[in-house]
């Protein structure tokens, strides 16, 4: 987590944190519950780097990303017509490995800064029975440790099945944020916080022929939200809570026994979201200091409210 550790003082107080709330334990418990993002997915199955190509109307653009800058998704816009003239009609997985002439074609669909790492991307069709229009999971190896799951009929049911759910509006769940409010209480007072990131998420997409579409530009901002999202969750972990806001902004209720300053966790968040939004457009993040608050209602309420 860290510069800020939300374990800090329940542990020393309270006799740690639950079982189901950290480090290896709720990975492994993450497996046994259907996955609640794309990014989870992922990291149930050691996935580090991957993205989900979905048609949307005449293109294929990246409805999904982990582990993926918003140059990348920016750069997925592509045509049927290169899928079909790229990828073969297999039922397994196509890799592309660095050196390789094929791996050219490739290049395009990720960022400067990913390309320079790249050992080698792999593309998977997920769906077997309408092959022409099926999304297409690529999966970037940077390390000699990145592995390829099995591309069986199970695996890729699954991923279509999660898919549907990656898609639905997300509710928030008062219930859990109650739990951690009670526990996160114990600690000191709730420090509630507003980021917002569109207008560094507009800078990091940038203006391409690519993303000039509005529909299309609407759904690469969104895919870099739902990544960007998902950083903030893992960096503000239990009892901390992070949910998304309107307006792209992501709502954050910080419990800490140390006196944190708007500068220090303004700085532990570009520092999170470098990696996906780039040096310079990181630095348009804007932290909104909302109050403080000792009561689970009015916790409750500003999360759940717009």
């Amino acid at each position: 987590m860290g510069l800020i550790q939300s374990a800090e003082a329940v542990a020393e107080h309270h006799g740690g944190i639950p079982a189901h709330k950290s480090g290896l334990l709720a990975k492994a418990a993450a497996v046994l519950k259907e996955p609640a993002s794309f990014q989870q997915w992922a990291e149930i199955h050691a996935i580090r780097h991957a993205g989900l190509f979905t048609k949307l109307g005449r293109r294929y653009v990246l409805t999904q990303a982990y582990g993926l800058d918003a140059k990348t998704v920016a750069g997925s816009v592509s045509t049927p017509d290169f899928w079909s003239g790229t990828l073969s009609l297999e039922s397994g997985w196509i890799t592309c490995s660095v050196g390789e002439k094929k791996t050219a074609d490739f290049y395009q669909l990720v960022s400067p800064e990913i390309r320079e790492q790249i050992l080698s991307l792999s593309f998977l069709r997920i769906n077997e029975e309408e092959e022409e229009d099926s999304p297409i999971l690529m999966v970037v190896c940077i390390n000699t440790s990145d592995i390829l799951p099995d591309a069986d009929s199970q695996f890729k049911r699954n991923l279509t099945e999660s898919a549907g759910r990656f898609n639905r509006q997300k509710k928030t769940e008062a219930a859990s944020f109650i739990t951690a409010s009670q526990f996160g209480l114990q600690i000191a007072q709730a420090k509630l916080l507003l980021v917002s990131v569109k207008f560094a998420i507009e800078s990091a997409i940038g203006t391409t022929e690519k993303t000039g579409d509005n529909f299309i530009r609407e759904q690469i901002s969104k895919t870099v939200f739902d990544e960007v999202v998902y950083c903030l969750k893992e960096a503000f972990q239990f009892p901390n809570e992070c949910c998304e806001g309107t307006n792209q902004e992501i709502k954050i209720v910080l419990f800490s026994k140390s006196l944190l300053s708007d500068q220090l966790v303004w700085t532990h968040i570009i520092r999170t979201l470098e990696p996906i939004l780039g040096s310079d457009a990181v630095e348009s993040v804007q932290l909104l200091p909302a109050g403080y608050c000792d009561r689970i209602k009015g916790i409750q309420d500003f999360l759940i409210q717009g």
